[in-house]
């Protein structure tokens, strides 16, 4: 099983693991719950289990878990004992929706898979030749919350390929009760396709008093917009500083 640890270090000097996941222990202590949303293979899922602790909570949720079920045996990424997975794909109402994932020499792209249905075409998945479909749940990450009997959230992090709009808006209640951080992956290539820029996504957060800051030489720094060489930002409520976590 990789540790969090080792997760750190391939943070720190790989292309593999997002530099992002060095700030979390900046963000995520003892005893929080946390939801990873796009969890995919569970490297976000990993680090946040071992930085919760016992006590603490993840709701870990990928969509189409069968692709990644073959490494589960030897990396469990998603194995924690305060992990808790669920199947479902995360937007701003409760609906069955097709989910596209781009094949790259007859191989599945998961990290690009997006939600289909209320797409308008491919966008930034142009570039592939050919793409699988599946027929999959939606939920709310407010109903999500509820089901799984949330009594707090602290963070969340999610990667959903454009959506970022959709799963805001149906997380209405947990930003307004909670007021939990929040990184994102935030690109206007993949926002275009469901209408709407990067920018959209930043002022919905601004307009609930959140500020937005992104990673950057070891520390979380505040920026004023999405900008060029960044594609992940932590949202949170203007009151609220990272935690200082050495």
């Amino acid at each position: 099983m990789l540790t969090a640890r080792l997760l750190h270090t391939l943070a720190a000097g790989t292309p593999w693991v997002e530099p992002e996941v060095r700030g979390l222990r900046r963000l995520v202590g003892r005893g929080d719950t946390v939801i990873d949303v796009g969890a995919g293979l569970g490297v976000y899922t990993s680090v946040l289990s071992q930085l919760v602790g016992p006590a603490g909570v993840v709701l870990s949720v990928e969509p189409l878990p069968g692709y990644y079920a073959r490494y589960d045996g030897w990396l469990r990424l998603r194995a924690g004992a305060n992990v808790h997975r669920c199947a479902v794909a995360v937007a701003d109402h409760a609906h069955t929706a097709r989910v596209r994932v781009p094949l790259r020499r007859g191989r599945p792209v998961t990290g690009r898979s997006f939600v289909a249905t209320g797409a308008r075409g491919l966008g930034s998945n142009a570039e592939f030749a050919a793409h699988v479909e599946h027929e999959i749940p939606v939920s709310t990450l407010d109903d999500l919350a509820a089901r799984a009997r949330l009594g707090r959230v602290d963070f969340v992090k999610a990667d959903v390929e454009g959506a970022e709009l959709a799963l805001a808006r149906g997380a209405e209640r947990i930003i307004r009760t909670f007021q939990p951080s929040v990184l994102l992956e935030v690109e206007n290539r993949h926002a275009q396709r469901y209408g709407h820029c990067a920018k959209d996504v930043v002022g919905w957060f601004t307009e609930r008093g959140y500020h937005v800051s992104a990673w950057s030489r070891g520390e979380w720094r505040r920026v004023s917009n999405v900008r060029d060489g960044c594609r992940n930002y932590l949202f949170q409520p203007h009151w609220q500083l990272p935690r200082s976590r050495c």
